[in-house]
C-alpha cells in the first residue's frame, strides 16, 4: 500500500518525544509544561496509527472478502499478517532485548542472571511497546478470523479487552512474580482500544476531517490544553504505565487527532520520513541510549539540570539516528529474517 507522509511524520514525532521523556526520566529533570502537552499522545498516537494501518489493509476489498481458508492460505491476508507479527515484531523484540540485556545489567550494577535474561527476552519483559503491539495484533488477528466486516465489532471487543486489562492491573494480577510477564499483555489489552479507534478513524476519515473545521479544531485544542494544565491527574492515559480511564482515553484521542491534522499539513521531510519508517529501530534504543548518556554526561554536568537533560536528549537521538542508519543499511535482516532467505535466493539466481 502507498506510504502515507502524515503517518511517517506522526511515528517520527512520537519516537522523538519518547527520547525526550526518557532523557527527563534518567536525568531526573522534568519540564512539566512540555510533558503536559505530549503526555496523552506520544505513545497512544502510535497505537492509533498502527490500528489505522492494520484495518486499512485487513479490511481492504482484496482481503476482507477472503473466506477463512483463503485468509490463512498461501498469500492470504491472515497468513501474511501472522508472518509479519512473527518476523517484524516478535523475533526482533527478542533479539534486541538480548542485545540490550548485557549493557542494562552493567549500568545497573546487577549480576548476570539467566532467569532474568530469559524473562527479558523470551518472556517479553523488556521492550514493552513492541511486546504490546505484537500481542494486540495477534488478538486482532484472532478476531479477524471471524471474517466479520463490521468495524464496530472490533471496537466493542477492544473496549471489553481494555476493561479487562485495567481490571487485571487494579487487581494486582501477576504471573511469575512479574507485572509484565508474558509480553506486557495488560498493556496490549489497553492498546487494543486505541488501535480499534484508529481503525474507526480510517473508516470515517474523510467525514471526520471534513466536519472538524478550524473552529472545531480550536475548541478541541482548548479542551485538550484545559484538561492537561488544569486537571492532568484526572486523566490516566499512560499505556506504558498501564494507566487508563475514560477521561484519559478521550484526551488521548483528542491529542492524537490534533497531531494527525497537524501532520497532514506538513510537507515531506526526509529526516522525519526516515525516522518514521524506522521508528521500531529507534524505539529499541530509546531506553539504552538515554540511560547511558545520562550516566556519562552526568559526570561532567549537574545531572538534574536542563542542560544535562537536553544534552542527553539531543545526543541520544543523534546516536540513535546513526545506529539506525547503519543497521537499516547493512543489517536490515535484523528487522525481518526473511530478508536473509531472499538474499540467498537472489545470490543463487545470479550465480
Amino acid at each position: 500500500m502507498k506510504d502515507l507522509n502524515w503517518v511517517n511524520a506522526i511515528k517520527a514525532l512520537c519516537i522523538i518525544t519518547v527520547y525526550f521523556a526518557h532523557a527527563e526520566l534518567y536525568t531526573e529533570f522534568t519540564i512539566m509544561p512540555i510533558n503536559n502537552i505530549f503526555r496523552p499522545f506520544y505513545v497512544n498516537a502510535f497505537f492509533l496509527v498502527s490500528g489505522y494501518l492494520l484495518f486499512r489493509k485487513q479490511l481492504s476489498f482484496g482481503i476482507v472478502n477472503q473466506d477463512i481458508k483463503a485468509y490463512f492460505g498461501p498469500n492470504g491476508g491472515g497468513k501474511i499478517m501472522l508472518e509479519n507479527i512473527l518476523f517484524k515484531l516478535v523475533i526482533p523484540t527478542i533479539l534486541f532485548a538480548a542485545i540490550n540485556y548485557g549493557p542494562k545489567v552493567l549500568l545497573r550494577g546487577n549480576a548476570f542472571d539467566m532467569k532474568s535474561c530469559l524473562m527479558d527476552t523470551l518472556g517479553g519483559c523488556s521492550l514493552w511497546f513492541t511486546c504490546s503491539l505484537a500481542i494486540a495484533e495477534l488478538l486482532f488477528l484472532l478476531i479477524l478470523s471471524t471474517r466479520s466486516k463490521k468495524l464496530w465489532l472490533y471496537l466493542v471487543v477492544s473496549i471489553v479487552c481494555a476493561t479487562i486489562g485495567v481490571s487485571m492491573e487494579k487487581s494486582g494480577i501477576r504471573f511469575m512474580n512479574s507485572d509484565d510477564f508474558p509480553w506486557f499483555y495488560k498493556n496490549a489489552l489497553m492498546a487494543m482500544l486505541y488501535m480499534a479507534l484508529g481503525g474507526l478513524y480510517m473508516r470515517y476519515e474523510e467525514t471526520i476531517d471534513k466536519y472538524c473545521n478550524v473552529y472545531y479544531m480550536f475548541m478541541l485544542l482548548l479542551v485538550y490544553l484545559g484538561v492537561e494544565f488544569i486537571i492532568p491527574d484526572c486523566a490516566s492515559c499512560l499505556t506504558s504505565m498501564e494507566e487508563m480511564n475514560i477521561l484519559g482515553v478521550i484526551v488521548s484521542v483528542v491529542g492524537s487527532y490534533l497531531l494527525i491534522r497537524m501532520c497532514k499539513t506538513l510537507h515531506e521531510y526526509n529526516l522525519l520520513t526516515f525516522i518514521g519508517r524506522n521508528s521500531i529501530c529507534f524505539y529499541f534504543f530509546s531506553g539504552a541510549l538515554p540511560i547511558t548518556m545520562s550516566s556519562i554526561i552526568g559526570r561532567f554536568i549537574e545531572k538534574s539540570s536542563i542542560v544535562c537533560m537536553l544534552s542527553v536528549f539531543v545526543i541520544s537521538l543523534f546516536i540513535g539516528l546513526v545506529i539506525t542508519h547503519i543497521l537499516t543499511k547493512y543489517f536490515k535482516f535484523l528487522f525481518d529474517l526473511r530478508l536473509l532467505k531472499m538474499k540467498q535466493h537472489v545470490s543463487c539466481m545470479s550465480g
